[in-house]
């Protein structure tokens, strides 16, 4: 009895070093968890039942700003996506802008990065995905996106947002 018991034990142990030491965390928002920036330039933020945000302008520059929630405030991400469409015209030449910054906890930058899409004939969505971004200690991450005004009937929007957390 004895000899199955340390047997059961040291295969308990085993089976937990075996374990990986680093794992992720998924999550995905919804476009209708951001909200519009202060610096928002004449853009109307539409919410559909899908949870999308569309710029409803003609003429202005819609900027939301979309949060970010760690399980952990001294893990990296390890992949942030956001799901954009930006259906204007080729010859219109607007992009539909998103940056993911890394900030100190009194919001001084630590690190950035940006992605764009181009305008385009294409009316579907498209996935935006940066690369891995460090942590700063005790720090915060935002996801910003801009969206230019619409072209006729052509809305830029947003419909979600993923973010892989490294987690130790």
């Amino acid at each position: 009895m004895n000899a199955i018991a340390r047997c059961l034990c040291a295969c308990s142990v085993l089976t937990v070093l075996a374990l990986p030491l680093e794992a992720s965390d998924k999550k995905i928002y919804p476009a209708s968890s951001c909200q519009v920036s202060s610096e928002s330039v004449g853009g109307v933020a539409f919410y559909n039942d899908q949870g999308r945000i569309y710029n409803n302008s003609v003429n202005g520059t819609l900027t939301l700003l979309c949060p970010i929630v760690r399980d952990s405030t001294i893990s990296d991400l390890d992949s942030v996506s956001v799901v954009v469409r930006n259906p204007q015209p080729e010859d219109v030449h607007v992009n539909v802008w998103c940056t993911i910054y890394s900030r100190h906890a009194d919001g001084t930058l630590f690190k950035m990065q940006d992605r764009f899409l181009a305008s385009s004939a294409n009316t579907g969505w498209t996935t935006l995905t940066f690369d891995p971004l460090l942590a700063v200690d005790n720090g915060y991450y935002l996801l910003v996106c801009r969206f230019p005004a619409r072209f006729g009937n052509s809305n830029t929007g947003i419909t979600s947002y993923s973010v892989t957390e490294k987690v130790s």
